[in-house]
């Protein structure tokens, strides 16, 4: 257990004048005596810490709202907390975490970890229940400018309970350094806290909490908070008291400096046990109150102390204070067993350099953790073996942390594998090949049609930019998607893009060849494109199965079904979530999932472009069945309304034409008759068995329905009855 050290602040005698009017009985000739009743006090009477330790690189919130790793059910969680270097490099900072739950909690001291990417991080760790609530906190010792302070966080009364099930310790006070009897003598200040309310326990030495006696001396015990962004010190105390003629009584009092009397705000609960005074109020009566300021405040802190006053008419003093503490309402609490997986995404590594026949190299990795737990396990490995482990400087996981190492390799052909776990769930890359060492070039070319294209950019290159990569396309056409199309100026590897050209060209394309490479989907369609090789669909690095089967398209003046995605170009494809998919030359061959329609299905055939009708889908095949977003105006498509290249027995088709007429192929294979209706002119086609029909390219909608078929065989019969 860490000793946390504690500021001792010297009993303050301050005369307090307080008065009252006495007077003798109305029938005597008794010597009217006057007193002003006054008690004033303020939070300038305490020695509070200088807040400025607080400012710098992160608040206060930041250094108490620690990341932990997962609750894993009777087991240890690790905690991380980070301080600011403006305390760090003022003096010595020792920490302690409580954990636990109800009325059940432990200690666990924190050690400084001091090693690379946690330069300021403290390290603890607890020990898990099997099941349940558990609730973990932060109390530090921090040393500035030769001044020490406690900040500390509470334990949760999610009971509600009155008194609290457990109070923790913030004002440990030595015995015997009181002004008057052991009532007044302070030896320890406890707190717990709700959403709604405050519990404060303040023990003494002994004696109970005697109140005084009607004429005086008055006794008051006392634990106030303060705002530190409040520039005239208003201290807000939960009081017990009883006395002063009526003025003193148990509640919720505010003390201001020029006020001769305190101003009671609100009540409390209160009740005695021995040598301890248990007080309780509402949140509410000090945040709202106008004196008291913003909250949260820039820190998300109170200043926190207990303080016992002797009063009577003739001399007063403040008999006993405890060191102010730095007290922040909050705690991490956790369900021991839920766990939100982390997710790895954006790895790779980059060349730094090279010396005596070795490459430095530099891998990343983006980790994000919406729990904001920070991985117990961050290694590398490299062909194979683990030589290292991850770190990152960047400790808020919610947001997502890059992770970083740095290490020596032979150039040649390399594998290379990230492995994560937050102690409750494992994310990994899997093996990746590389390649270090190489200064060859490749090159490939690229073979446009006139007007939209999809294309991509499959080999690393210096300049990006479309017009260096694309020198015949038409400025200003360079489209991606992201839920819509949006207009850019680079490419960037495995992405997808549209790219407009006046006439039918080619175009080489050389840079250094890309091996491998992890793409980041979204849920719907995405536009991607490969690397310097072509990759069967089938080989697609694919763990978390986010390829809906049967959706990857290309585009050669119309969309079709793709098998393979070749270097150079874009493609369409489907992801059922978010998630990473990876394009590598040495891909294995997975088992692919394939859908197939019924041969009965008849078939519209335009362009290259095929669409079905007539059949029915089963549902949890129908998604392969969708089309990509339509292409920019001036491309051609055809597809039934919704997206889909299939109908059952009837469906609205819709027609993006690039020329005066379009020719339609039909097979009918139902023996069913079908008819096509332009919305545009009313004309009526009729299709059965199978040929060809001229469309004027005007035409952008149709009906497709089957006919009914008339009956083939009459009878007549007799009547009933």
């Amino acid at each position: 257990m860490i000793i946390i050290k504690r500021i001792l602040v010297p009993v303050s005698l301050s005369v307090l004048l307080i008065g009252i009017n006495l007077f003798g009985n109305e029938n005597t000739q008794s010597e009217r005596i006057d007193y002003d009743i006054k008690l004033i006090l303020s939070g300038r009477d305490f020695d509070w810490p200088d807040w400025d330790m607080f400012r710098g690189d992160r608040d206060i919130t930041d250094l108490l709202n620690m990341a932990t790793t997962a609750p894993i059910p009777d087991g240890t969680m690790y905690l991380h907390a980070d301080i600011p270097d403006s305390i760090l490099d003022a003096g010595p900072v020792t920490a302690t975490i409580f954990y636990g739950y109800g009325s059940s909690w432990g200690f666990s001291d924190a050690y400084f970890l001091g090693t690379t990417g946690y330069e300021n991080t403290f390290e603890a760790f607890a020990p898990t229940p099997g099941s349940g609530q558990f609730d973990i906190g932060v109390q530090a010792t921090l040393t500035y400018e030769g001044a020490e302070a406690t900040v500390s966080q509470g334990p949760y009364n999610s009971a509600n309970s009155d008194p609290a099930p457990y109070y923790l310790s913030v004002g440990d006070e030595p015995s015997g350094d009181q002004d008057g009897g052991s009532n007044f003598d302070i030896v320890d200040v406890g707190i717990s806290f709700t959403d709604e309310r405050v519990f404060v326990k303040l023990t003494n030495a002994g004696g109970g909490f005697p109140v005084g006696g009607f004429f005086g001396p008055w006794n008051i015990y006392s634990v106030g908070f303060l705002n530190p962004e409040d520039e005239d010190q208003t201290l807000f105390g939960l009081a017990y008291c009883d006395g002063g003629f009526g003025l003193f009584y148990p509640g919720l009092w505010k003390f201001q400096a020029g006020s001769d009397l305190p101003e009671p705000i609100g009540d409390i609960n209160y009740s005695i046990s021995g040598n301890n005074l248990y007080m309780s109020a509402n949140w509410s009566d000090i945040f709202s109150d106008p004196d008291f300021g913003s909250w949260p405040n820039e820190f998300e802190i109170l200043g926190m102390a207990g303080i016992t006053i002797e009063a009577s008419l003739t001399e007063q003093t403040f008999a006993d204070q405890t060191p102010p503490a730095i007290f922040n309402p909050s705690i991490q609490s956790f369900t021991i067993g839920e766990n939100t997986p982390p997710s790895l995404s954006n790895h790779g590594f980059e060349i730094t350099g090279d010396s005596e026949g070795l490459y430095d190299v530099a891998f990343y990795c983006s980790y994000l953790d919406e729990d904001n737990h920070f991985p117990l396990l961050s290694q590398l490995s490299v062909d194979g073996e683990i030589i290292e482990t991850m770190s990152s400087a960047d400790h808020n996981y919610a947001d997502s942390s890059i992770f970083t190492v740095q290490t020596a390799l032979a150039p040649g052909n390399h594998t290379y594998e990230m492995s994560f776990s937050d102690g409750m769930s494992d994310v990994g890359t899997g093996a990746i090949s590389f390649t270090v060492g190489s200064d060859e070039e490749t090159e490939y070319t690229f073979t446009n049609l006139p007007g939209w294209n999809m294309v991509g950019l499959s080999v690393g290159v210096e300049d990006e930019n479309v017009s260096i990569i694309f020198p015949e396309a038409i400025d200003g056409t360079l489209y991606s998607f992201d839920g819509s199309y949006i207009l850019e100026e680079n490419l960037v590897n495995g992405q997808g893009y549209w790219l407009r050209f006046d006439n039918a060209g080619s175009t080489t394309i050389s840079g250094t060849p890309i091996n491998e490479l992890t793409i980041t989907l979204s849920e719907g369609w995405n536009m991607v494109s490969g690397i310097s090789f072509p990759v069967s669909v089938d080989v697609i690095i694919d763990p978390s199965g986010l390829i809906i089967p049967g959706t990857v398209y290309g585009f050669n003046g119309s969309y079709f079904s793709e098998s393979t995605i070749e270097t150079g170009y874009g493609y369409w494809l489907r992801s059922v979530s978010d998630g990473e998919i990876t394009l590598s030359e040495s891909g294995n061959s997975r088992k692919m999932v394939r859908v197939h329609l019924p041969e009965s299905a008849n078939t519209l055939r335009v362009n290259g472009q095929t669409l079905y009708f007539g059949v029915d889908i089963p549902y949890h095949d129908r998604l392969s069945y969708s089309l990509p977003p339509k292409p920019p105006a001036g491309a051609f498509d055809i597809r039934f309304e919704g997206d889909w290249k299939y109908t059952g027995e009837s469906g609205t088709m819709e027609l993006m034409a690039n020329s005066d007429y379009v020719n339609m192929e039909y097979f009918i294979h139902d023996d069913g008759i079908w008819e096509l209706i332009g919305s545009k002119n009313s004309s009526i086609y009729n299709l059965t068995g199978s040929g060809t029909l001229i469309i004027p390219g005007n035409s952008t909608e149709f009906y497709l329905r089957k006919v009914p078929s008339l009956p083939s065989q009459y009878s007549l019969l007799q009547n009933y009855p």
